[in-house]
């Protein structure tokens, strides 16, 4: 023990948040990946820039973009929308990329709207006015005369419209995180009262029992050796390195991890300690003294005042974990370092040199 009860108090809440994080995480990637948020995110994108569904539909016809297509269908969700009849469940939005590189977008559109003879985009346009031919997509044509000012060749028409797509979509990318932290702080909230995650509670039993405090603070030293995968929600425009998940154009996450090590989840000990700290003992043994010895069930007057009994004493305990865990994996994880390296500045010499001598040997 550090002889700093307070501190080892402060490090298990913190590493239950950590944890508790972790799989808030993870069932916010598989939601993400079920909805495919990045593809629809995208395809709203494409829409604003390209100004009508017509302009959008041609657009992706083109084979480049064709090619960026998700060849794998469905996703189980719009496969159960379907059967239900879910409203838009039979739009084709599983099939469109959830990564589009600037190129592709700069090329798919100049070769749509480009003059076939002097290979630009400027010269179609002047040809068409003093033709006197009506622009196949009005209002793209008019937000390309402003975006394609400066160019003077099929080359820079090129370059502009790779910089037009990319500041498109640092906008759309916020409007994906916003997406993604909304469920975040959704799922905050089920995991805290599903798992009975009391902050309260849990800082009481911490504080009460010095074995449980030195066992869940040796776990948390390992998990700081390892830290998490964080989710830093990347631009709509970059694919990332290791798209492992069936969004096979690009992934909802990026790998952020230290010293070559990787943590996709909790170890066994993480959830033994988890599992010390949440979930409903005291209303389970409520539940089963109230049992009926006869019927072998539990008069509905005895749920109603277990589940009230829970609500009143356990929400405001809640309502703190929900707002802990909706901070994410990475801010837990780096105030876990700094706590854990403040404990042992400050361990007493004897602990400290124990420590020294375990490193050494």
């Amino acid at each position: 023990m550090s002889g700093y009860p307070i501190l080892d108090v402060a490090i298990g809440l913190v590493f239950v948040y950590l944890l508790l994080s972790m799989i808030c995480t993870t069932l916010n990637e598989g939601i993400q990946t079920q909805l495919r948020a990045r593809a629809k995110y995208l395809d709203k994108g494409i829409l604003a820039l390209l100004g009508s569904d017509i302009a959008k539909k041609a657009f992706f016809e083109h084979p480049i973009i064709q090619s960026y297509r998700n060849p794998t269908g469905d996703s189980v969700l719009r496969k159960i929308g379907r059967r239900v009849g879910w409203p838009g469940a039979e739009d084709d939005v599983d099939r469109c990329p959830s990564y589009l590189s600037a190129f592709a977008f700069a090329r798919a559109v100049h070769d749509r709207l480009r003059d076939p003879v002097v290979g630009t985009i400027k010269a179609a346009m002047v040809k068409d006015a003093a033709e006197g031919n009506t622009a196949k997509h009005p209002e793209l044509s008019q937000t390309l005369r402003a975006v394609l000012a400066d160019a003077n060749s099929a080359q820079e028409e090129l370059k502009l419209l790779k910089q037009w797509y990319n500041d498109g979509m640092e906008r759309v990318s916020g409007w994906y995180k916003r997406h993604a932290q909304a469920w975040v702080r959704v799922l905050a909230v089920i995991i805290a009262i599903s798992l009975n995650a009391d902050t309260v509670g849990i800082a009481k039993k911490l504080w009460q029992d010095p074995t449980t405090r030195e066992k869940v603070v040796q776990a948390a030293i390992s998990r700081s050796k390892n830290p998490p995968r964080a989710v830093n929600y990347p631009a709509l425009d970059e694919a990332t390195p290791d798209a492992t998940t069936p969004d096979v154009v690009g992934t909802d996450t990026n790998q952020t991890v230290g010293a070559g090590q990787k943590s996709a989840g909790l170890t066994d000990t993480e959830k033994q300690v988890l599992g010390e700290l949440v979930g409903w003992d005291k209303e389970s043994r409520a539940r089963e003294a109230m049992r009926d010895p006869k019927t072998k069930t539990v008069p509905w007057s005895a749920e109603w005042a277990i589940a009230t009994g829970a609500l009143g004493e356990h929400w405001m305990g809640w309502l703190l974990t929900a707002i802990a865990v909706s901070l994410g994996a990475p801010f837990w994880f780096d105030l876990l370092k700094k706590l854990i390296n403040i404990r042992n500045a400050g361990s007493a010499p004897d602990e400290q040199e124990a420590k020294e001598k375990k490193d050494a040997a």
